[in-house]
């Protein structure tokens, strides 16, 4: 326990004897380690001498409040403690001003409250209250009673407090004092003397404020018969240096003693040995003979030194010799004779197993092939055989196991087939299929109409099976169909045919793309042949389309052309057959009728020039002009557009 612990456990009973100021001093606590004990060999003992006290010596060198002894011995403890009276009167400052004396003057008041002059103390109950710049610090010990508030003196060594105690001559006595500043700057440096005799080191208090420290020292009487005790301030600045006192205790350490006496006894010896069992019918006697002076106790009650058992049943032994008392237990089983039953011989598939099982108990195993398992797997022909231990009771038993080969099925690779045609499939023989649509005959034709997958188990007499699966893609049919740009047209001129979506084309012309352009001078039929392929398998449809050419001409002129020497559209020029006319006119006139263009060489092109320079863009006029002796004139008009 630390000293801080200790002196708030500490009460002051002790009355206060005001006229002669000479209190009772009288160490009244006692020690107690325990009584005198008696011991097993292996046990031990925890002598505990509490934890009030100071400080501890045992007669084994330790100094902890406590032992643990396990050998025969008087085992002792001095220990000290602090006496519960406060020699110091008014220690606490509950009696205000009184039963002590300072160099310091009591507080006269001022600007800033009763300690505004430094070599100043107050007794209150806030320091706060006492000068206007103090910190709100109350009393150390319930924040609510009196304690001693100092504006510290500039001259060094002034007493701040004293008080004289009378006391007895060698004796421990133990000084404590708490304090804190009130005042953050230059904090104060406290010296502690009992007689004019420094004890302890100077005591450096924090700069923070209302955070109470403790000065604790022992201290011995020697020859002196009378103690005086002051506090003095180190510290001579003016400015700050204000602290508190509380809590001053000067007390008596008192010495005390007490022995036990411990003794160590031997455990009776007994052993049941291990844990067995015996056959049924059988029994086993139990010897739990110790010294003569002992005494037995059984679990069935028997108070003999032995015992004859015959069931299964957890057997224990007390074996007393007056101090200690030792037990111990054992676990009796009676074991019936295994039951071995490996079934009969028997017929297993190849690549399968077949599982051999003997009673799975406690009991040892030793197989044909040298296994000690409770079971193990039959894979081959052959003889097998197991001798079954439990205890010292052994059975066995044997059985033969045949290898049937069984089916093997095969429906071959996965593949893939045309929408709407079927597959044979067959697996191979065997005794019994069972197909996963159900069917149970030995080969199925099917036909999917999407992505399928289909198995088989085949079975034989003996139950041994064997399965395969095929899964089967049907290719979507191409459907051939012919998209044309035009019902019909003229000799010479082009058509376009489009064919719909497939995976591959082969038109009648020969071309493989998905679409073509053909110019026919005769109606004609144009044939076509889609396919779908994968993996080997090609799936095809065919259709034609016939194109109708009529005997007409079609003579234009485009609607715009871009002379500008880029080689894309620089001319303009007739477009379409000149078929049955005998001769042909082109003329191109401008925005005001002004011929810009002639030519009857079907031929020959217009570069966008008049009479050499650049023709302005716009819009332009021409005529085409057909002539022949058995036809009626033939005159085409239109317009179009120059662009740069």
């Amino acid at each position: 326990m630390s000293i801080q612990a200790l002196l708030k456990r500490l009460i002051l009973p002790a009355l206060i004897l005001l006229a002669s100021g000479v209190k009772t001093q009288v160490c009244t606590d006692t020690l107690d380690i325990g009584q005198d004990t008696a011991l097993c060999t292996g046990q031990s003992l925890v002598l505990d001498a509490g934890g009030n006290y100071l400080n501890y010596l045992w007669n084994t060198g330790a100094t902890g409040s406590s032992i643990t002894v396990n050998a025969s011995g008087a085992y002792w403890c001095r220990t000290h403690i602090i006496d519960s009276t406060n020699l110091v009167v008014n220690g606490d400052f509950s009696l205000g001003n009184n039963y002590f004396s300072s160099s310091y003057g009591y507080g006269t008041g001022g600007p800033y409250g009763l300690l505004s002059l430094e070599g100043k103390y107050a007794i209150s109950t806030n320091a706060s209250l006492t000068h206007t710049n103090f910190s709100p610090c109350t009393d150390h010990t319930t924040g609510t009673g009196n304690f001693m508030i100092v504006n510290g003196s500039s001259t060094v060594n002034t007493h701040i407090w004293c008080q004289s105690i009378n006391i007895l001559p060698n004796t421990d006595y133990i000084f404590s004092a708490w304090f804190t500043s009130v005042h953050p700057s230059n904090p104060a440096i406290l010296n502690f003397t009992i007689n004019n005799q420094n004890i302890g080191p100077l005591v450096y208090l924090s700069g923070t404020t209302c955070s109470w420290q403790n000065f604790f020292q022992v201290w011995n009487s020697g020859a002196n018969t009378s103690a005086t005790i002051c506090i003095t301030n180190q510290n001579t600045a003016i400015s700050g240096n204000d602290f508190a006192l509380d809590d001053i205790y000067f007390a008596q350490e008192c010495t005390f003693y007490d022995t036990v006496n411990v003794e160590v006894f031997n455990y009776p010896v007994v052993d049941l040995g291990p844990d067995q069992s015996i056959c049924q019918g059988d029994s086993v006697v139990l010897d739990a003979t110790a010294d003569p002076a002992s005494t037995y106790l059984w679990s069935n009650g028997s108070t003999a030194p032995m015992l004859t058992a015959d069931s299964t049943t957890v057997i224990w032994v007390e074996v007393a010799n007056g101090h200690c008392l030792t037990m111990d237990t054992m676990m009796l089983e009676v074991v019936e004779y295994p039951v071995v039953d490996l079934g009969h011989d028997t017929v297993i598939c190849d690549g399968s197993s077949l599982w051999l099982d003997a009673p799975n108990d406690s009991s040892t195993y030793l197989w044909s092939n040298g296994s000690s398992s409770p079971g193990i797997f039959a894979t081959m022909s052959g003889t097998y055989w197991v001798a079954v231990q439990r205890g010292s009771c052994q059975a066995s038993d044997t059985i033969h196991v045949s290898i049937s080969a069984g089916p093997v099925a095969n429906l071959g690779p996965d593949r893939e087939i045309c929408l709407g045609d079927s597959v044979w499939l067959y697996p191979g023989p065997a005794d019994h299929y069972l197909w996963n649509n159900g069917d149970t005959t030995s080969q199925i034709t099917v036909s999917p109409s999407s992505f399928s997958n289909f198995s088989v188990q085949l079975l034989d007499t003996f139950g041994c099976s064997s399965s395969d699966s095929v899964s089967i893609a049907p290719i979507p049919l191409p459907e051939a169909l012919i998209y044309r740009s035009a019902d019909s047209l003229c000799a010479g001129e082009s058509i376009e045919l489009l064919a719909g979506p497939a995976g591959a084309y082969l038109w009648s012309t020969g071309a493989t793309t998905p679409m073509i352009t053909v110019k026919p001078y005769v109606s004609d039929s144009f044939a076509l042949t889609v396919s779908n392929f994968s993996n080997g398998v090609n799936c095809y449809d065919d259709t034609s389309v016939f194109v109708r050419v009529s005997d007409c001409n079609h003579i234009y002129l485009p609607n715009a052309f871009t002379p500008n020497g880029d080689g894309m559209n620089d001319f303009i020029g007739p477009v379409g057959i000149l078929e049955g006319y005998e001769s042909y006119e082109l003329i191109i006139f401008d925005r005001w009728g002004q011929q810009v263009f002639y030519s009857s060489r079907f031929t020959e092109l217009w570069d966008g020039r008049i009479r050499g320079k650049d023709a302005p863009c716009g819009t332009y006029p021409y005529l085409i002009v057909l002539k022949d002796a058995y036809k009626p004139r033939d005159s085409r008009v239109g317009v179009f557009h120059l662009i740069r």
